[in-house]
């Protein structure tokens, strides 16, 4: 298959493929990931991998231009049937791509979030029909890593709003995420609190400690962050 048993082999006709017409889009180039999950390690192994996910962060500032064009919202829709491993690895070149503005990265998190976590309330749910339901366990995961992928400073709050954090919140807290990503997501839900609405900060107490009908702890840790914030 590749050069060294003749020329113009299997391998270097398949990548040429890809350079040549699979790789110019990322909405393509994300298909093309998609597919590489099924061929594991070999994928991997030939470079196939690499070569997606760099096409899909050096090209995809095109195609996010505009977030609401359909060819935003159909390719947001490709990145949510990506798995957890694949994804990590497009956000992470995405988050080294200089060509890639901070507002396009968050729409992508948002995006493959309501994709692929079922968990989130019903007002930010938007589930793909065809993206198989996690279990539990794997919500979590899920959860985490969207976590970690916020940016570390205050979001953009045109794209990850007050009611995004406040719903990734109560999520974390049904599914007993990590005390690292629920103290996260108190504090990004506090730099972006003057945007929430009532409904978004009565989150129920989902704790069998107590017979409060709202989490106030919670509540209250996100007031004084928020305090903090605006100490001048």
């Amino acid at each position: 298959m590749t050069e060294e048993h003749a020329e113009d082999n299997l391998v270097a006709r398949a990548e040429a493929y890809l350079n040549q017409t699979m790789l110019w889009h990322p909405g393509d180039a994300t298909k093309a990931l998609k597919s590489c999950e099924e061929l594991l390690p070999l994928t991997e192994d030939l470079g196939i991998v690499s070569h997606c996910v760099d096409a899909i962060a050096s090209r995809s500032l095109a195609t996010i231009a505009s977030c609401s064009s359909a060819a935003s919202r159909s390719w947001f829709d490709d990145l949510a049937m990506l798995d957890l491993r694949m994804y990590k690895q497009v956000t992470a070149a995405m988050a080294v791509c200089n060509n890639v503005r901070a507002e396009a990265r968050e729409s992508c998190l948002v995006s493959y979030a309501r994709g692929t976590i079922s968990g989130l309330s019903r007002s930010m749910r938007r589930r793909l029909t065809s993206t198989p339901v996690s279990s539990e366990v794997e919500q979590k995961e899920l959860l985490e890593v969207v976590v970690a992928s916020l940016p570390m400073h205050k979001c953009s709050g045109h794209v990850v709003t007050a009611k995004f954090l406040f719903a990734l919140l109560r999520t974390a807290l049904i599914l007993r995420t990590s005390d690292v990503a629920r103290m996260a997501l108190e504090r990004k839900a506090a730099m972006q609190l003057h945007q929430a609405m009532l409904e978004d900060v009565l989150i129920l107490n989902y704790s069998s400690t107590t017979e409060m009908l709202y989490d106030m702890d919670c509540v209250q840790r996100i007031i004084r962050y928020f305090l903090i914030e605006e100490e001048p």
